[in-house]
């Protein structure tokens, strides 16, 4: 019979009965079995692994998978404790050795029979959840092996004792303890019993700990600070190189401050406070790479910079009552400020080039302070910068005359040091002199005190250069703002102006005045710190000049006053004596006094004084440095040093000196006197007083309602660039504005308002 064309038909498999070996898995995995033991016994050139394979996958597929797996766990189980036997049996110096080289072999052995096995991997261990062979060879190896109490206890300690030898200075194995290390941490199971590796690092740490500690007690007990500080450095070094070679631990930085916890912070002051050789030790001999090490190690651990801080304070508080208890260098102002430069200087520098953040040199990865002529200022310690600044503040405003002394040292570096100095030399002395100045509180008080040198320059007119004292002025304005100089630009602008007036009065004038040249200063009152004295008698020739300029001055100038100022004027007189001429340079009163001596051999104190109307303190400054000083015009009897009020005074015809002109300075206390020191400050409280009210009322106008908290408090931040006030006087000046109604009380008594 044909079939039509495209029907299909289907081909079936020939079907023939096959009888089933009913002892065919056991011999299969029998066979497996002694595979796998020549494996592990490393004979595997006689094994044939695609017969290997194909038994595995015949005994999974006829549904003997289980058998298989339970078979191979309990294969690796036995061969695994027979090694632990062997490995047990070899002595310390091999067993660490023979450990290693069982868990390169095992690993080996399990990625062989894991190549057997890789179809029960992906079939029946999938299926059933189970750990796959590799992995199950692994946790056999740690359970049995690792675990063992022949094995895990003696391990752990052949590799901490190795690690500790290596401590103590001899070698080690490297590459065996960090194979080992490895194999821990590869081992370290997820169940709290297995945590192989966490227990091996809570050992090391506990070790390292121990070590240290007695590290320190020895070396603290034979070493100076600086030698304890490099080698507990070169013992850090050395645990970062142990950790980067073979200590790979899972945390390296507790390790670091377990180091660091036993070397430095649990003996930070014991370090500090080392004899001979401690933080004060190194402060003072400038030992920069030392405090270096120092500031590096106590950064990094906790307390350390807040210690250093403190250190720090203390030194530099102790330095600074060292020169004010020493009455020489209290008592002389240029050697007081220049000791305190040198001072702040110290510590700046030492902050600067010790107390700085460290970076790493990519050459050799060792760890150094960062230079500061190769680093930028945020990597200096801003903390340890700032406990300078403030302990030199604090030094400072203990010291009452400070603004005085900086005013002094400015006008004796500016008349005598800066006649042929460069302007990088001028610069740098302000530059001090500025820093200095930010510190001090009360920078009212030197802005009086500059005023009245800057003044005697100004009018002396000798060894003056406007070049100079604009720039410091500069420096003032930059610092404090226009208004703190407004008055002093105001006194330059009186010294040009008068020039003009002194010419236009010798054009109007056409005498010579029997030969006298008449210099005058016509000064803005208010803007010169000038106290208003009465003049002295002047002699007939000085008083046709004085009136031979008002007269021209007032033609020029309606309305105006002048009063003559007769202490802030000097005189060169010419002398005859016997020997030579000479010519005097002296002031206004000197030149008066000595004049009188030309129609008088001899006069007495009270002579001179009613002659001269000149008061008591006054005249025995002249007179001492006339009859007294280095260059003696005149006689006085009794000789000595101090002028009384019975003395008497004569022209000294055997006066002789090799200088033609000679200037006899005024005996005069460079310091100011107690009576001068409580009348400048009164003006300077007089002068606070507006600006305090004035900031009252510019917060109160702003604020309409305030507090009295919280208006001292503003008032305060206010005026701190000028001054600090104190809220005792802010209180009075409050109840001065309520009693003059800008304010009223609120109901509260505790509050203000402002009246418009």
């Amino acid at each position: 019979m044909s079939r039509r064309l495209g029907t299909r038909v289907p081909i079936l498999p020939f079907k023939h009965s096959v009888q089933a070996d009913p002892k065919y898995a056991e011999r299969t995995w029998e066979s497996l079995k002694e595979a796998i033991k020549e494996i592990c016994k490393h004979n595997t050139g006689v094994l044939s692994y695609e017969e290997l394979y194909r038994n595995a996958y015949n005994l999974v597929l006829h549904k003997h998978g289980d058998m298989l797996y339970r078979g191979l766990e309990d294969c690796l189980t036995e061969l695994l404790t027979q090694v632990v036997k062997q490995v047990a049996g070899h002595a310390e110096s091999s067993f660490l050795e023979r450990v290693k080289q069982e868990w390169e072999w095992h690993k080996v052995s399990m990625v062989h029979v894991r190549d057997i096995l890789m179809y029960m991997d992906r079939t029946y261990v999938a299926a059933k959840r189970k750990t796959p062979v590799y992995e199950l060879g692994m946790a056999l190896f740690r359970s049995v092996f690792l675990q063992s109490p022949l094995i895990y206890e003696r391990l752990l300690n052949g590799i901490l004792g190795n690690i500790q030898l290596e401590r103590k200075g001899e070698e080690v194995n490297r590459q065996l303890l960090g194979a080992l290390i490895t194999m821990l941490r590869d081992l370290n199971g997820e169940q709290e019993g297995e945590q192989i590796f966490a227990d091996f690092e809570r050992r090391v740490l506990k070790e390292t700990a121990d070590f240290y500690y007695a590290e320190a007690q020895w070396q603290l007990s034979i070493c100076s600070c600086p030698v304890y500080l490099r080698r507990v450095e070169q013992r850090l070094e050395e645990e970062q190189d142990r950790i980067r070679s073979y200590l790979c631990l899972n945390s390296p930085a507790d390790l670091i401050k377990v180091v660091q916890n036993e070397l430095v912070t649990r003996h930070m002051e014991t370090i500090l406070d080392m004899e001979n050789s401690g933080f004060v030790h190194l402060v003072r001999n400038d030992c920069i790479e030392d405090l270096a090490t120092m500031y590096r190690l106590f950064h990094q651990v906790h307390g350390g910079d807040e210690l250093l801080r403190s250190r720090l304070k203390k030194e530099i508080h102790t330095q600074g009552n060292i020169i004010l208890a020493d009455e020489d260098t209290r008592s002389d102002p240029i050697r007081w400020v220049e000791s305190v430069i040198r001072l702040r200087q110290k510590y700046i520098h030492i902050v600067w080039h010790s107390f700085g953040y460290f970076t790493t040199n990519n050459n050799n990865n060792n760890v150094e302070p960062m230079d500061k002529s190769g680093f930028s200022e945020n990597s200096v310690d801003k903390k340890l910068l700032q406990t300078v600044n403030e302990s030199l503040e604090w030094f400072l405003n203990q010291f009452e005359r400070t603004s005085e002394y900086l005013s002094l040292y400015l006008d004796h570096r500016i008349r005598t040091d800066f006649r042929n100095a460069s302007e990088a030399e001028m610069e740098s002395c302000f530059e001090q002199v500025i820093l200095l100045f930010r510190a001090v509180r009360d920078k009212d008080l030197f802005e009086r005190y500059y005023k009245q040198h800057l003044a005697k320059r100004l009018l002396s007119g000798r060894n003056f250069s406007e070049d100079v004292e604009r720039m410091f002025i500069e420096k003032l304005k930059s610092e404090c703002g226009y208004q703190f100089t407004s008055k002093l630009e105001v006194m330059f602008t009186d010294i040009r102006t008068s020039a003009e007036e002194v010419e236009a009065f010798r054009n109007a004038v056409s005498s010579d005045w029997n030969g006298i040249e008449f210099q005058v200063n016509v000064l803005t009152t208010g803007c010169w710190p000038i106290k208003n004295q009465p003049s002295a008698r002047l002699c007939s020739e000085m008083q046709q000049c004085c009136q031979a300029f008002e007269k021209v001055y007032f033609a020029r100038h309606s309305g105006r006053l002048l009063s003559w100022q007769t202490s802030l004027g000097n005189v060169e007189l010419r002398a005859y004596f016997p020997s030579r001429r000479h010519e005097l340079h002296v002031s206004t009163h000197q030149a008066i006094i000595l004049l009188l001596f030309n129609h008088h051999d001899e006069l007495s104190f009270r002579q001179i004084q009613e002659e001269t109307g000149l008061p008591d303190s006054e005249l025995v400054r002249c007179l001492k440095s006339l009859a007294c000083g280095k260059y003696r015009i005149l006689c006085k009897e009794p000789k000595g040093k101090q002028v009384m009020d019975t003395d008497t005074f004569s022209y000294h015809s055997q006066f002789t000196c090799r200088l033609v002109r000679i200037k006899i300075a005024n005996v005069m206390p460079e310091k100011e006197t107690e009576e001068e020191k409580r009348e400048t400050h009164g003006r300077v409280d007089d002068d606070r007083k507006p600006q305090m009210e004035a900031a009252i009322v510019r917060i109160m106008k702003a604020r309409k309602y305030l507090d009295h908290n919280n208006l001292v408090s503003e008032v305060i931040s206010q005026l701190q660039s000028h001054f600090v006030p104190e809220p005792a006087e802010i209180k009075r000046r409050i109840e001065s504005l309520i009693e003059r109604e800008f304010l009223e009380r609120d109901n509260n008594q505790k509050s203000y308002r402002y009246i418009a």
